[in-house]
Parts: C-alpha cells; sequence; structure tokens
C-alpha cells in the first residue's frame, strides 16, 4: 500500500501535465477557429500531437520532474522545467518541419499551443508543489523502534529530505516520558497506538523492530489491522520504498534469500541480452564516427594510447579486460591502483570532457558484443578493490549476480565512490537493482542516463 501511494502520485502528475497539454490543444483551435471548432480540425491535430506530448513526458521524466522529493515551487525547480519546456519546443518544431509524413505544417497553431501549455502546465505543477511542500498530500509515519536506529539509518528522512513522507511520531519502547521535538512527538512505550493514530493522522507505521519481541506492541498492530486503514511495514522495506537504495547493514542473508529471485528475471536478463546486441549496432556506429575525432583530439592534448585496457570483475566473478577511452594521464597510476575521485588531478582536458559527455564509455560496445557487459548493470570494479570491499561489506558479492553495465543504477543516482562509506551508498543502489530490476527500471535508466549526457553531469 505505501508503494502504491508513492505511484498514485507519480501518475497523478503525469496525468496532469497530459490534461494541461490536451487542453492546451483544445483552447489553441478555439482560438485559432473563432467561428468554431469543427471535429476536421481537431482530429487532424490530435494524432500528431499526441506524439508531441508523449515525447514532452518523456523530456520531463529525463528532467526529473516526476521526482516527487523535488516537486517544490523552488528556482531549480523552474529551472529544470523551462529548460525541458525548451526542448519541447525543439522537438515539436523538428517533429512537424523535418518530418515529410506529418500532414499539417501548423505555425502559428504551434506557438500559441506551446505557449498556453506552459502557462497550464506550469500553475499545476505550482499548485501540486505547494500541496506537496505544506504536507498536504504527505504520508503521515509513526515510527516504532529506537529512535537512534532511526536517525541512523535514515538521516536524511529524519531531517525532512524526503518531504513525501513526515514522520511525524515516535514510540521507543526504551523510552518512559513523552515530548516533542523538530515537529515530532515522541511517546513513551505506554501509551495505546490507536490514539497516537488517531491523534496523528498517521497513514504508514514503520517497525524498527520485531513485535515478536515486545507482545503488547504486536496485539495492538493486529488490532489495528481491523481499526485503521493503514500500511505496516518494516524498517528494510520502507527504507527501499522511500530512498530506492537497499540498507545492507540492516539486512541478513536469509532476507536475500527470500527477496533475491533469480528465477524471476530469467525472461528479464534473455529480453535484456537482445536489446544490447541491438543497442551495440546502433551505438557502434556512432562509435567508428566519432572514433577519429576522439582519437586526433587525445593525441594532440596528451598522446598515446588512444584506448585504455584494465581488468574488471564481471559476471559470477569473472576477470575479464575493460576497454575505454584514455582520460588520464599515462602515468597516473604509477604507485598503484587508487580510486577515482570528483575533480581528479589526474584526468586530462580531453578525458574531462569525455567523462562528462559519457563518450569515454563508447569503446565498452566492444564489451557488450562479447557479453562481458551489458548496457545496464552495476558499474565493474577493479579487482584490486573488490577484495576489500568483499571483506569489509556484506553482501557485496551479490553485484556479480548479473552482468555488469555501462551505466546503472547506481550511476544515475550517485557519483563517483571514493571511500568505504560511499562504496557502502553505492552497493546500496546497486542491490536495489539486482532486486528490482526489470524492462521497465532498465528503460528508466536509460532516459536518466540521456539526461545526465545532454545536460553534462557526468564526472
Amino acid at each position: 500500500m505505501t508503494d502504491t501511494i508513492v505511484k498514485v502520485k507519480k501518475a497523478l502528475l503525469v496525468l496532469g501535465d497530459l490534461a494541461a497539454a490536451y487542453s492546451s490543444l483544445y483552447l489553441t483551435l478555439l482560438l485559432r477557429y473563432r467561428d468554431g471548432l469543427n471535429l476536421e480540425a481537431w482530429q487532424s491535430h490530435l494524432v500528431p500531437f499526441t506524439a508531441i506530448y508523449l515525447a514532452w513526458i518523456v523530456v520531463f521524466f529525463i528532467s526529473d520532474l516526476y521526482n516527487l522529493n523535488t516537486a517544490r515551487n523552488t528556482v531549480d525547480f523552474r529551472r529544470r522545467f523551462f529548460q525541458a519546456l525548451a526542448i519541447n519546443a525543439l522537438i515539436a518544431v523538428a517533429f512537424f518541419y523535418l518530418n515529410p509524413a506529418v500532414a499539417i505544417a501548423p505555425k502559428t497553431n504551434l506557438i500559441i499551443n506551446i505557449a498556453v501549455f506552459a502557462i497550464l502546465a506550469y500553475f499545476w505543477r505550482a499548485i501540486f508543489n505547494l500541496a506537496a511542500s505544506h504536507s498536504i498530500f504527505a504520508n503521515r509515519v509513526l515510527f516504532i523502534g529506537s529512535q537512534k536506529k532511526f536517525q541512523d539509518i535514515m538521516p536524511d528522512l529524519a531531517r525532512g529530505a524526503y518531504h513525501d513522507w513526515k514522520v511525524v511520531a515516535v514510540v521507543d519502547p526504551q523510552e518512559i516520558k513523552e515530548y516533542r521535538r523538530d515537529n515530532v512527538s515522541f511517546y513513551k512505550n505506554t501509551t495505546p497506538l490507536s490514539e497516537i493514530i488517531n491523534q496523528e493522522k498517521i497513514s504508514t507505521i514503520v517497525l524498527g523492530l520485531s513485535p515478536e519481541e515486545h507482545p503488547r506492541l504486536g496485539r495492538e498492530l493486529y488490532d489495528c489491522i481491523f481499526a485503521h486503514s493503514i500500511a505496516v511495514v518494516n524498517l528494510p522495506k520502507f527504507y527501499e520504498i522511500v530512498t530506492q537504495r537497499l540498507p545492507a547493514d540492516l539486512l541478513s542473508e536469509y532476507w536475500f534469500l527470500e527477496n533475491i529471485k533469480e528465477m524471476d528475471k530469467k525472461f528479464h536478463d534473455s529480453a535484456k541480452a537482445i536489446a544490447d546486441i541491438a543497442l551495440s549496432i546502433a551505438f557502434g556506429a556512432f562509435f567508428l564516427a566519432t572514433l577519429p575525432i576522439i582519437a586526433a583530439a587525445t593525441l594532440i592534448d596528451s598522446g598515446w594510447p588512444i584506448f585504455y585496457t584494465q581488468n574488471r570483475v564481471g559476471r559470477r566473478g569473472k576477470i575479464f579486460k575493460i576497454i575505454k577511452y584514455r582520460t588520464m594521464y599515462r602515468d597516473a597510476e604509477l604507485q598503484g591502483a587508487l580510486w577515482a575521485k570528483r575533480n581528479d588531478a589526474r584526468i586530462t582536458r580531453v578525458g574531462r570532457l569525455l567523462r562528462k559527455t559519457r563518450l569515454d564509455e563508447l569503446p565498452q560496445i566492444i564489451n557488450v558484443l562479447k557479453t562481458d557487459m551489458s548496457f545496464i548493470g552495476p558499474r565493474p570494479e577493479r579487482p584490486e578493490f573488490v577484495a576489500d570491499l568483499e571483506r569489509m561489506m556484506p553482501f557485496y558479492a551479490l553485484r556479480h549476480l548479473t552482468r555488469p553495465g555501462l551505466t546503472g543504477w547506481a550511476q544515475i543516482n550517485y557519483e563517483y565512490a571514493a571511500s568505504y562509506e560511499e562504496n557502502l551508498k553505492k552497493l546500496q543502489y546497486d542491490l536495489y537493482y539486482i532486486k528490482n530490476r526489470s524492462l521497465l527500471l532498465d528503460f528508466k535508466i536509460l532516459l536518466k542516463t540521456a539526461g545526465i549526457v545532454i545536460s553534462r553531469k557526468g564526472q
């Protein structure tokens, strides 16, 4: 139920944008045909503009405009909204004037439609964001368990970073007094849950402990099934829903045995293998076309070699040689393997541009064709680091259940990891992908990667 609420809200955003789009088309034709909107004009515009509107939704998605955690009326939101709107205008112009299959060329209609859509969509989003920022639609959460455990495992939520979720009450079984701090009510362990639920208007209960260890709480939670329409989830599941990561330090081998179902992923893995071949052919042509330019720029900037090979750990721990454009100076690792880091001084001028646009990854198409890699999956790590990471991090080896990728869930959500703590966070994203991988999630990753490449946000 908790996950469903999030999906419903995102669906509401999409439907609102589509409603703004079709309303703008109706108003445009109404303004243009003042003697009365006829059916023929509506039908001739409906199909081509529908194609345009679907493309606009994709651009909004790439621009992170369906992220509920950033749905706020801020300067950053306005910047992303109007940037996406500008891209959408260019797409519409290209569609109508560079596509011979389209029978209409609506010059004035297109300008009016874009302007009306901009007004309707912006005000719709502003209203939605205002409601979200005032917690009208927020899930009101009651957390049961050690408040220290809650704040340690989810500090961003405790600070209010995920404004779609609002922790309004905490019941700590060890607490003996009631008090209020930072707009959160802390209740002593003897306060009846039904009283807290009614008083705080709770919609979700998060369990940071096992009810079996506290029989009274277990009985009260059982009674809540009948008395209240609320969702009850454990902390790992809640963490996964809110952050789209798996809390590796909260999980056990038994949890993974129950939740990692590789048999259910066979269709996905087979379909993705076919998609990898198709994408390799498409991007292979681009790789060959850009090779002379990138090679010449690299030679002028830092000399030979153009390519760089390195041992990486692949599926089921198999070692393979990854192929990349060289982006570091030739003597970058004379003292041994080092973590990549932000603003790395070892990166050449051309290399920095290649990394920002992700063009340095293009030669890995060869690795995909050799089936060492996929387009989407956990980033392949170096053997020198894997040995240490597997020793320090429980379940790190689970990353190797699937083929590594050129891009992945961790790459689009997190930058370079240069420490144990940062690698742990990246592992949480990788484990989320391993557990939830699907063609839909892969498509989402591809779109997000396209957005990173276009905006040059790579590292």
